[in-house]
């Protein structure tokens, strides 16, 4: 998929979320670029997931794990399955 592509692909969405939460389409659309790394990323291709948004327990819908780097605020890894 192209840059242009993705762009267009998402702005409806960029466009939505101001109207709704007044978030600018371009923050919207830079961090949808830097989560997803251009909606190629393996939780953008098979879930559609541009933020790597996880799920809590609150969730009825459908999951899927990952394994995952995250940093914590002294900058020690952590890897999770989740």
């Amino acid at each position: 998929m192209t840059k242009e592509l993705f762009l267009e692909q998402i702005r409806q969405g960029a466009l939505q979320t101001f109207e709704t939460y007044n978030i600018l389409p371009s923050i919207t659309a830079a961090q949808s670029i830097l989560e997803s790394n251009w909606g190629k990323s393996k939780l953008a291709r098979e879930c559609l997931n541009l933020f790597g948004i996880k799920a809590d327990q609150s969730w009825q819908g459908d999951k899927k794990a990952y394994s995952t780097k995250e940093y914590d605020k002294n900058n020690k890894l952590i890897l999770n399955n989740s």
